[in-house]
């Protein structure tokens, strides 16, 4: 089994899990295990391998017919069953206080295991806030002209031990199809994936009760104009899995020109068990809590919902012909019915405000 030179995959915390792979050379004989077990959700599973050399966004592949199995400290034990090619679940959501590994045994009989984690109690989240930021910031030594919000939260952790967190964010915003242009007809809401943005935070210590986290820096854009339901997700995270996501982020940060210093493989918890050679990918054993702000058009500044990106064309670029085109052009069947968007509904959730 060779070692792949880089590979990073990003966990998905709400129901999928999604794969993130750099233009790299990558060993196709890799094999990449990702997953997570919550007090919220059964264990999922997602094992894959890249297809090829120079593998790009997308391009691995599923690997079937292995077998999954979930323990924990009590001797109880679940297997995963495999929903659609390469992703496995199970079906008992994770007890707060219990420890949990898995067992992976793959088509030529390798068998690959994670070392026991504690579901660590997770406090709940006491406020999130929004702050119009108007200006200039400094993130790092690099100076930047923002007009938005900052996204901000507040949490008490005095009666739990969790130390360590991970927060991802998605949330549902309105619209209305790109071909109603007075807005006659039904609006649509349509629920972005939490698992493309995440932060990390760390408790200074035991006996530091509050905990306050700049999450986000929220961009004007046509996503906002009909109001936006943001939902963060908090994950008490096991000090092995926080070293596992810093990482990643500081992956993420370093690399983009050619004058960085290559990617690093980075190595979760995973091993074979016969030769203990590491597996990439990381399983989490996670206590989550959930809460929701809406952000309303009024929240942002004058000059921000003057700008161009505050505007349905933003979103609905794609539906219109662009400058100079010859031949034939159709639009996107959504553009006519919003609610054939991915994700999209014309109910309005039980959370949308009146």
């Amino acid at each position: 089994m060779r070692k792949a030179f880089f590979y990073i995959l990003l966990l998905i915390i709400s129901g999928c899990i999604e794969t993130f792979e750099p233009d790299f050379d990558l060993d196709t004989s890799i094999i990449v295990i990702t997953g997570i077990i919550t007090d919220l959700q059964p264990a999922q599973i997602e094992i894959t391998k890249p297809s090829a050399r120079n593998a790009k966004l997308r391009n691995v592949q599923r690997v079937s017919g292995a077998t999954v199995i979930l323990y924990d400290d009590q001797g109880n034990q679940e297997q995963l069953y495999e929903k659609k090619a390469g992703y496995y679940e199970g079906i008992s959501n994770g007890i707060v206080g219990r420890k949990y590994h898995i067992n992976v045994q793959l088509s030529d009989n390798d068998i690959i295991t994670s070392p026991p984690q504690l579901l660590s109690p997770s406090p709940s989240i006491d406020n999130l806030s929004l702050e119009q930021i108007t200006g200039s910031k400094l993130f790092g030594k690099i100076k930047v002209e923002l007009n938005g919000l900052d996204l901000n939260l507040d949490m008490n952790n005095s009666d739990t031990l969790a130390r360590y967190y991970k927060w991802t964010i998605g949330g549902t915003y309105k619209r209305y199809s790109a071909l109603d242009f007075n807005h006659l007809g039904p609006a649509c809401y349509v629920t972005l994936p939490n698992h493309f943005y995440f932060a990390l935070g760390e408790s200074v210590s035991n006996s530091a009760n509050l905990l306050s986290k700049n999450l986000k820096f929220i961009n004007p854009d046509g996503t906002y104009a009909e109001g936006h339901s943001v939902e963060v997700s908090q994950y008490a995270l096991t000090k092995e899995a926080y070293d596992y996501w810093e990482k990643i982020e500081d992956q993420q940060s370093n690399v983009g020109s050619v004058f960085d210093p290559p990617p690093a493989q980075i190595v979760g918890n995973l091993t074979y068990i016969d030769d203990q050679i590491p597996v990439l990918g990381f399983f989490e054993v996670s206590s989550v809590k959930k809460k929701r702000v809406f952000v309303r058009p009024t929240d942002f500044s004058e000059l921000t919902k003057a700008s161009p990106q505050f505007s349905t064309s933003d979103i609905n670029s794609q539906c219109f012909a662009p400058f100079g085109w010859v031949g034939d052009w159709i639009p996107p069947v959504w553009c006519e019915d919003c609610s054939l968007i991915t994700g999209s509904t014309h109910t309005k959730p039980s959370y949308w405000p009146e």
